[in-house]
C-alpha cells in the first residue's frame, strides 16, 4: 500500500476513534442512567424499597455489566438518599466526582 494511502487511512482511523469529551460525558451519563439506574429501579419495583447497596441490586438482577464502575471503568459511588431516592457519583474524565441522579 502506498504511504499516502496509509497516511489517509490512519488519519481516518484517528478521526473515527476520537470521541469528544462532551460525547464521552453524555455516553457515561446515559450508561449510568439506563444500565445502572435501571438495575436499582427494577429492584425497587420488585421489593418496594431502594437497595442499601448497588451490589445488593446487581446480584438480584443477574445483569452482566461490561464495566466495573461507570462507562469509562472509573470509580462509581452509589448512595441511598431516602426511602425512594438514590444517586450515583462518578469519577469522570476530568478527575472529579460528578453526580448523576
Amino acid at each position: 500500500m502506498p504511504k499516502s494511502l496509509v497516511s489517509i487511512f490512519l488519519a481516518f482511523l484517528l478521526v473515527a476513534c476520537y470521541t469528544s469529551p462532551k460525547q464521552q460525558r453524555f455516553q457515561n451519563c446515559s450508561y449510568i442512567k439506563e444500565k445502572l439506574g435501571k438495575i436499582i429501579l427494577d429492584f425497587h419495583k420488585k421489593y418496594d424499597r431502594i437497595p442499601f447497596s448497588f451490589e445488593e441490586a446487581h446480584k438480584d438482577s443477574q445483569v452482566i455489566l461490561s464495566n466495573r464502575g461507570d462507562a469509562l471503568s472509573n470509580s462509581l459511588i452509589y448512595g441511598k438518599t431516602g426511602e425512594n431516592s438514590f444517586y450515583f457519583l462518578s469519577y469522570g474524565m476530568n478527575g472529579k466526582f460528578e453526580s448523576y441522579l
